[in-house]
């Protein structure tokens, strides 16, 4: 049957794809176009019904297409294609030849296909120009692997393309051409959850020089270009990614190896990306942050897959709002994976790198670090090798567990190249602001960083060690205000801490091994006001460092570092010391040039020897000249002050020295003589042990013109000045001397004699008390000193009294008291008050004349002047306003029957007071008045008598 022409106009067709690749009407074609053979001959046979029809049009078609394996049914409308001649004459089957064209439209996508070449027979040959416009993605939601969890919400695919297929002499289909994708949205859809958005992408434009799929697969794309784009990235709990379970999925679908002429060969013609934001969010890390990370620019160069090793473009430039910012630009060798480049990395927070390290390095760590550096990286060598480095690190912080290993305010680092591979580091300067750096010694002297640092002994045990020894050349260090917190763990289980501040650290010229020169200008201070500074030059190939040397150090926190050297333990010191310092350290040895050096509080007990224990508060040192270990001293000055030796197992009293400052002194050590220009003595301490030794305390002691002719036991003395002399009996809780400041003039002491000369003396605000002591004594004679006669008999101070000259005192008086301790009474004070005295000679018993004055209570106030002759007469003018009579009245009490509960006297007059053989009797011419009295009977206690003033 031949056949001109066949018009369809408006036709509908319904096609159902069945699966495996059958539509409803596939029997009926395999009858029309296959040919039946002979069964018994290999002879084809003609064709049963020969047709030939020469033109197939279709106008304004509609089709309908069920998917039925995927429940999916898509209506095609506007169907319109031309199709040339078919024929199955000549013992063939069908066959069509010539143009054909088909234009459909299904909702808003738009279909048109021009077949340039299509055979059936006697080869199967098909050339296509296939153009696609709004292809909604959506529509196909069906086809994604359900496996996946993925939801297609929105996009458009343009696509312009030219397929081909061939079957002889073998298959082969192959296509090219340019796809484009616009509005692009998948969500995720896992079950029980919400969906979330995945990635979005404005325009995506693919272009397709080459795709072969027969015989074997080989992908040949030109530059993708991707704009506009926006990603969300979960990590979970677990560590895993959303887009694992996808990659797992198609990993585990993959079929049997294919032969070498089905291997995948990919070209990428180049990537580039503009214009994105990802979007991070980290469950794993509590509490989870989100991250949003701004894509300014990323491009590659060509791909292949095998790969291949030609070096190929990389740039990249990435920011977070508020956060770091990169860019690269540089290149990578796809086969191994190597690159190299300019990285410029600004105000990223290291402690995002936290999660990612945790399985690493066990530390958690603060900061924001920014770095440009040119960089070569092989991961062969897993470390990259930087040239031209510029660091910068703010607000660091390292953390190891509950300890803080390291804290830096900032740190700046300029390199000319660190070859880490080669273990070679070049650095320009350094500089750290701030440090703090916990540094824990163990026993072995290893140190808690060493956790951190792998071992590095090489795996051959006869390896050099030098083939792995890092080689560091350090130009310039800088510390600015660091701190140091010291703990060493020692071998006697002892832990010694210490937090050393570090104002200034410079580091000049150092390197690893220790070769050449290099100046070191360090000092550390600690929380204790302690300071240690050096300044100098060390040369590591003499093992010698030569500088100055400064510290202030407290001696106790040290101890354990130099127990073993000294003989004594060490309670207590401090030192502080300026000098110029030689030091060797292989061999030891120590010389020190000049300087000053100063010792202070030093106290050393338990000697191991037969030494005394020593004691002094200051020791200081200047012009030494000392080397070690040739014990060898020189000094130019020295400088003690308040020393105590005791010695041990011994009776001998204690000896301390509070202080000694002295010129021209002249000591003749067998004569037992000693002359001083000038003295002081400090801080005189004398514990009392009886009621005869009372505790004595001197704050200061200063005099001139001191001469010592010990054995004659006298003393020569042309000026004394106390300050703050305390004299304090052993069962009283206060001082009955205290003089804050007194100055006596032309001392003349003989011990022997008991005698005492003194031309002046000036007291300053004293305290003194007096009393009548229960057997009848005065308080004050108990102390004074005996002599000892030749037959080694004590005499009393009573056979023996001491006798005492003095022309002058004069003496402003804190507090003046008296107490007769054999009633007792109360006592009666004077405070405020000041004391003159003319003429005090003991021997012949007279004050020439006095004047005492101040306050006598609360309210009252008066003075005394008058003289004495002791056991003779005494003369008193006195004018005493307004006293309190009730603390006089123990004194009056037992002479009259009354008893006052109240009152106030004033007298203003002379006293008379005569001693004689026969008795006693005093004598008063002048005023007294007693006012607001009120008296009772002694006995009844009854109101006597009650007034406003009495005078007489």
């Amino acid at each position: 049957m031949v056949v001109e022409e066949v018009e369809l106009i408006s036709p509908y067709l319904r096609v159902s794809h069945l699966g495996e690749q059958r539509l409803n009407f596939s029997d009926l074609i395999e009858k029309i176009a296959t040919p039946e053979t002979n069964l018994k001959s290999s002879v084809q046979e003609e064709a049963k019904f020969p047709f030939e029809i020469r033109t197939i049009a279709v106008r304004q078609g509609k089709l309908r297409f069920e998917d039925v394996p995927h429940d999916q049914t898509y209506n095609i409308s506007g169907l319109n294609f031309r199709l040339p001649a078919i024929s199955s004459f000549q013992l063939q089957p069908a066959q069509a030849s010539g143009p054909a064209t088909l234009v459909a439209q299904l909702g808003e996508t738009s279909l048109r296909v021009v077949t340039q070449e299509f055979t059936i027979a006697p080869t199967e040959t098909v050339r296509l120009d296939v153009q696609l416009k709004n292809l909604y993605l959506p529509d196909f939601q069906q086809y994604l692997p359900k496996e996946w969890a993925l939801q297609l919400q929105d996009g458009l695919v343009d696509a312009e393309l030219k397929l081909g297929f061939q079957a002889e002499p073998f298959e082969q289909f192959a296509l090219s051409g340019s796809v484009q994708l616009q509005r692009l949205s998948l969500q995720n859809s896992l079950p029980g959850e919400a969906s979330k958005r995945l990635l979005e992408i404005s325009y995506l434009q693919v272009p397709i020089p080459r795709i072969q799929v027969l015989p074997s697969l080989q992908v040949a794309l030109g530059q993708v270009e991707l704009r506009e784009f926006e990603a969300w990235l979960t990590r979970t709990e677990n560590g895993a990614f959303f887009w694992d379970q996808i990659l797992k999925s198609t990993s585990g679908n993959t079929v049997e190896e294919s032969s070498d002429t089905e291997q995948l060969s990919v070209e990428l013609g180049g990537l580039r990306i503009s214009k994105g934001k990802l979007h991070f969010i980290d469950q794993k890390s509590q509490p989870a942050k989100p991250q949003e990370w701004q894509l300014d620019r990323f491009s590659v160069g060509e791909l292949t897959l095998p790969v291949s090793s030609r070096k190929t473009p990389l740039s990249l430039k990435l920011a977070r709002e508020g956060g770091p910012s990169l860019s690269f630009a540089g290149s990578f060798n796809p086969s191994n994976l190597s690159s190299q480049g300019r990285l410029d990395l600004r105000e990223f927070e290291l402690a995002e790198l936290t999660p990612f390290l945790e399985d690493v390095l066990p530390v958690e760590m603060k900061g924001s670090l920014d770095l440009k550096t040119d960089f070569e990286w092989d991961p062969s060598a897993q470390l990259p090798r930087l040239e031209k480095t510029s660091l910068q690190l703010k607000g660091f912080q390292l953390d190891r567990g509950q300890e803080t290993w390291l804290q830096l305010a900032s740190l700046g680092l300029t390199s000319d190249e660190l070859n880490l591979p080669a273990k070679q580091i070049s650095i320009r300067s350094l500089s750290l602001k701030q440090p703090q750096i916990l540094l824990s010694l163990d026993e072995d002297w290893t140190t808690n960083w060493n956790q951190l640092v792998p071992s590095s002994a090489p795996k051959n045990p006869k390896e050099s060690d030098q083939k792995t020894a890092w080689q560091v050349q350090l130009n310039q260090l800088q510390v600015d205000g660091g701190a140091l917190n010291l703990i060493h763990q020692r071998e006697s289980r002892e832990e010694v801490k210490k937090l050393l501040r570090i104002p200034v650290l410079e580091m000049n010229d150092f390197s690893w091994p220790l070769a050449g020169e290099s100046r070191t200008r360090l000092k550390l201070t600690t929380l204790e006001q302690e300071e240690f500074s050096l300044d100098g030059i060390a040369s590591w190939g003499e093992q010698t460092w030569k500088g100055a040397l400064k510290a202030n150090l407290k001696l106790l926190p040290w101890e354990s570092y130099f127990r073993d050297q000294l003989p004594w333990q060490l309670n207590s010191g401090r030192m502080s010391t300026a000098v110029q310092l030689q030091l060797n350290w292989s061999p030891f040895r120590l010389r020190v040039d000049g300087g000053k050096l100063h010792l202070w509080d030093l106290e050393l007990v338990e000697a191991q020897e037969a030494l005394p224990d020593l004691k002094f508060a200051e020791l200081s040192v200047s012009g030494a000249v000392v080397e070690w270990p040739k014990q060898w001293f020189e000094f130019e000055s020295l400088n003690l002050r308040q020393l105590s030796l005791k010695q041990a197992n011994s009776s001998v009293p204690d000896l301390t020295l509070g202080g000694l400052a002295s010129g021209g002194l002249s000591l003749a050590v067998k004569d037992l003589s000693l002359n001083l220009g000038a003295f002081q003595f400090q801080n005189l301490k004398i514990p009392g042990d009886s009621l005869k030794s009372p505790s004595l305390d001197l704050e200061q002691l200063t005099a001139q013109g001191l001469d010592l002719p010990w054995g004659k036991q006298q003393a020569k003395l042309a000026k004394l000045d106390l300050q703050q002399f305390q004299v304090t009996p052993t069962d009283a809780g206060q001082p009955e001397l205290w003089l804050p400041k007194a100055v006596a003039v032309e001392w003349d002491l003989d011990w022997f004699k008991k005698e005492l000369l003194l031309e002046s003396v000036s007291i300053d605000e004293g305290w003194i008390e007096l009393a009548l002591l229960p057997d009848g004594q005065f308080n004050w004679e108990r102390w004074l000193p005996t002599s000892t006669n030749q037959d080694g008999i004590t005499e009393s101070s009573d056979d023996n009294p001491w006798k005492v000259e003095l022309a002058n005192l004069e003496a402003t008086l804190d507090r003046l008291s008296w107490q007769d301790l054999e009633t007792p009474t109360p006592p009666l004070v004077i405070s405020n008050g000041s004391l003159q005295v003319k003429n005090l000679n003991t021997d012949r018993q007279w004050i020439e004349n006095f004047t005492l004055q101040g306050k006598l209570d609360e309210i009252g106030k008066g003075s005394v002047t008058g003289s004495i002759r002791f056991d003779k007469d005494l003369s008193l003018d006195v004018d005493l306003i307004d006293f309190d009579l009730l603390t006089w009245q123990p004194y009056w009490i037992e002479y009259v029957p009354l008893k006052a509960t109240q009152a106030l006297g004033t007298l203003q007059g002379r006293f008379y007071y005569k001693f004689d053989l026969v008795g006693e009797w005093l004598r008063f011419d002048g005023l007294a008045r007693i006012r607001d009295a009120r008296l009772i009977s002694k006995e009844t206690g009854q109101i006597m008598g009650q007034w406003d003033v009495l005078e007489t």
